[in-house]
């Protein structure tokens, strides 16, 4: 099983008032906080791995799938904020979507 989050790039315009070090750091809470969901929700002996990478959600998710051998990709979404007539799952799960070689299930968070 293996954990994934991806932290979205800065844009080079505002990267520059973030202090030196800023983005190792955000990558190092990331993984720290995949670490605390581990142990608070997945059961004791089955075998995890924790992905954190920084660059565009879909593409790294995508990315990531096809180097793993990914099976499934299971994302969470948050439509249950949006309203029906909006009726959409979010950018980064529709691209995830339509653009993996592998089977998605999409989950209300």
């Amino acid at each position: 099983l293996y954990l994934m989050t991806v932290v979205p790039e800065f844009q080079a315009s505002i990267s520059q008032f973030f202090p030196e070090g800023y983005e190792h750091k955000i990558l190092e809470q990331a993984d720290q906080a995949l670490k605390e969901l581990a142990e608070k929700v997945i059961p004791p002996g089955l075998s995890i791995k924790r992905i954190v990478v920084q660059g565009p959600i879909y593409h790294e998710i995508i990315e990531a799938a096809e180097r793993i051998g990914a099976d499934l990709i299971v994302m969470a979404h948050h439509s249950k904020r949006i309203p029906d007539e909006q009726g959409r799952l979010g950018g980064n799960v529709e691209q995830v979507i339509v653009r993996a070689g592998c089977p998605v299930l999409s989950v209300n968070k």
